[in-house]
């Protein structure tokens, strides 16, 4: 089992990057978070250990799938409670 070099993880994330960022875009995320969720996803991604991974572009729309459900979640649920704490005209 080797260990990718710094070259190799740099190209990979070169390469990926801006796919991610469109991907999260395109489902309606703000830019910054965008940024925030396809650096967690190659995070995840790099976490992982290489020999394991078959194909590791599947791989990474699988993890950046579940890192927009769960963003969804988060905010969806901070939003709702900020909904319930606004006092409403009576």
């Amino acid at each position: 089992m080797t260990t990718p070099t710094a070259a190799t993880i740099a190209a990979f994330v070169n390469a990926h990057a801006d796919a991610l960022n469109r991907f999260f875009r395109s489902s309606g995320v703000p830019y910054a978070d965008a940024q925030d969720l396809a650096q967690a996803t190659l995070e995840t991604l790099l976490g992982e250990t290489p020999a394991t991974i078959a194909n590791p572009r599947a791989f990474l729309i699988g993890i950046a799938r579940k890192k927009l459900l769960q963003f969804r979640t988060r905010t969806r649920t901070s939003e709702e409670f900020r909904s319930s704490q606004v006092q409403h005209a009576v």
